[in-house]
């Protein structure tokens, strides 16, 4: 015996079932980004290239998010707290803080929609 929750609409269409599969992933991928060789404060700071993400919006965060793999490689891969998503209107870029100059990372990344 199957749990769960049916939907269905006025028509007494079923849209919603136990075996329904939701598919919110918009992008997904992986982008190396290199820290530079301009120091910004304490840090070199490198920022990725533009990556598609349809419908994102600067101010839309309850709607579609971003979340970058803990699993980085590179000289860095453990210093994903330096890493930033900058959000724009169809796409977005990570930026990579390093202590080190020129150091390259490489991401996963995964934008969703809720």
């Amino acid at each position: 015996m199957a749990y769960g929750i049916q939907i269905r609409n006025a028509n007494d269409d079923l849209t919603l079932d136990t075996t329904t599969v939701l598919s919110n992933s918009l992008v997904f991928g992986t982008v190396t980004i290199n820290s530079g060789t301009t120091l910004s404060g304490s840090y070199y700071t490198g920022t990725s290239s533009a990556i598609s993400c349809p419908e994102m919006t600067t101010t839309n965060t309850d709607v579609i998010e971003v979340w970058l793999g803990n699993n980085a490689t590179g000289q860095s891969g453990s210093l994903n707290e330096g890493c930033t998503v900058n959000r724009g209107t169809n796409d977005f870029t990570v930026s990579f803080r390093s202590l080190t100059a020129n150091t390259n990372i490489s991401l996963k990344y995964y934008g969703y929609r809720f």
